[in-house]
């Protein structure tokens, strides 16, 4: 069986922290630790995707979002490329210190925190090992999309595609897993057929939120762990 997204970053990333000469521990399951490995002197927080962010949000939870804003030896570890399976092909952006709390400070609060990520800064975020790009003078901001305002009030049928392509993706990987990978699981299946996976997992989480768009009988997930999740026995 290939090995997760997540987990094929996550031992990805630990080599590259070992060649830079530090010591990482994998603390993906310790609830206090605000991120995936503790890299003495770094914190890293993973951000893996079979595919690419661009033009994409960073999903990150509440205590993740203070770090960021907060903590200079916090990082995000943004590895893509993860779903072609040769490591040797996976790309890392790295975002912390200054960088990082600029983005931070425009997050949006969901059920969790989306830090927004312009393609043009993404644009300019060097990949490890290349030259940075300057940024020019910032583009205006676009009109609001009144199409994506209307994709959020969804009919049921639709809400319903959504949470059967999570439970499948969920099954597939054994029925626990982490937000990147079941984000990744679904768009490897319906590649854009849905603009926030991410969004409808928090809607499917028991019991969340009272601003879900599901009635409680219908959150199929719940939370086991930082950033994990499995399907719940109904």
């Amino acid at each position: 069986m290939a090995k997760s997204v997540e987990q094929a970053a996550v031992e990805w990333v630990m080599a590259y922290e070992r060649a830079q000469g530090r010591e990482p521990i994998d603390r993906r399951y310790v609830r206090s630790f605000p991120g995936d490995i503790e890299s003495p002197p770094r914190i890293i927080e993973i951000k893996a995707t079979s595919t690419s962010y661009r033009g994409w949000f960073l999903p990150v939870e509440p205590i993740q979002l203070e770090h960021a804003r907060t903590d200079p030896d916090f990082h995000v570890y943004v590895v893509e490329n993860v779903g072609q399976g040769d490591p040797a092909s996976f790309t890392l952006r790295i975002l912390t210190g200054d960088h990082l709390r600029a983005l931070a400070s425009k997050a949006t609060e969901r059920h969790y925190f989306e830090v927004p990520w312009p393609t043009r800064d993404y644009d300019a975020t060097p990949i490890e090992g290349t030259e940075p790009t300057v940024l020019g003078p910032s583009a205006p901001p676009a009109p609001p999309d009144e199409d994506a305002s209307a994709e959020r009030v969804a009919a049921v049928g639709y809400q319903g595609e959504v949470s059967s392509a999570i439970e499948e993706a969920l099954l597939t990987l054994g029925g626990e897993a982490g937000l990147s990978e079941i984000v990744a699981a679904v768009e490897s299946r319906h590649p854009g057929r849905w603009r926030s996976v991410a969004t409808a997992i928090a809607d499917l989480t028991y019991p969340g939120s009272a601003s879900s768009r599901y009635p409680l009988d219908a959150r199929i997930l719940e939370r086991v762990g930082h950033g994990r999740y499995r399907l719940r026995n109904r």
